[in-house]
């Protein structure tokens, strides 16, 4: 089977991260417990990936939008390029995501306009909506780029000050305690003055 050309390689690696970056776009308009992995003070990759999975076990309808999502996108891929350019991509994304969720200090210069780095998904979790609402990306920043979501203000390169909902102050620190967030959102938006 022959390779495929730069055209479908770059297809693949431009339409992935698009359809991830907007199932979280749509996630995080769509569904409170979306809310949940955003609220969080802290940021460690064990954490933001078990609660990410505990939310989408408890929303049968992104569970749903997942499933589909990820069949049209593997159907498309499939018919459009070998299995080539998706092997290293996966690589990419799951090196890509252990990064981001790492509290380490690291700079990127021209590549925070490329790859969705620690910094700039530090934003992603802002207190402040204005910069929460940005950095959708996955893995690969182009798509902030295009449709404006794109946040990384000169002077401030070490992130937003303060992460997490600024409205949720009460939002349970410890790691399995915020695993139960979706089962008690009254709740807590009743603890915070919410509801």
């Amino acid at each position: 089977m022959a390779s495929p050309g730069p055209g479908a390689l770059t297809f693949r690696w431009l339409f992935f991260p698009f359809t991830l970056g907007l199932s979280l776009w749509l996630a995080h308009e769509l569904w409170q417990a979306g809310q949940a992995p955003g609220s969080v003070i802290g940021l460690s990759s064990l954490a933001a990936i078990a609660l990410i999975a505990l939310c989408e076990r408890l929303a049968p309808h992104r569970r749903e939008w997942n499933r589909n999502h990820d069949d049209v996108v593997t159907d498309v891929a499939h018919n459009l390029v070998t299995s080539f350019g998706l092997r290293e991509l996966l690589k990419l994304g799951f090196a890509v995501t252990l990064v981001q969720h790492a509290n380490v200090r690291h700079e990127m210069g021209w590549g925070h306009y490329v790859f969705s780095s620690a910094v700039l998904h530090r934003w992603h979790h802002s207190d402040v909506l204005v910069e929460a609402n940005s950095n959708y990306g996955s893995s690969l920043i182009v798509w902030d780029l295009v449709f404006g979501t794109y946040f990384n203000p000169p002077g401030r390169e070490l992130g937003p000050e303060r992460i997490g909902l600024a409205a949720m102050r009460e939002f349970p620190q410890r790691f399995w305690a915020s695993w139960a967030v979706p089962l008690r959102w009254k709740a807590l938006e009743r603890a915070n003055g919410l509801a």
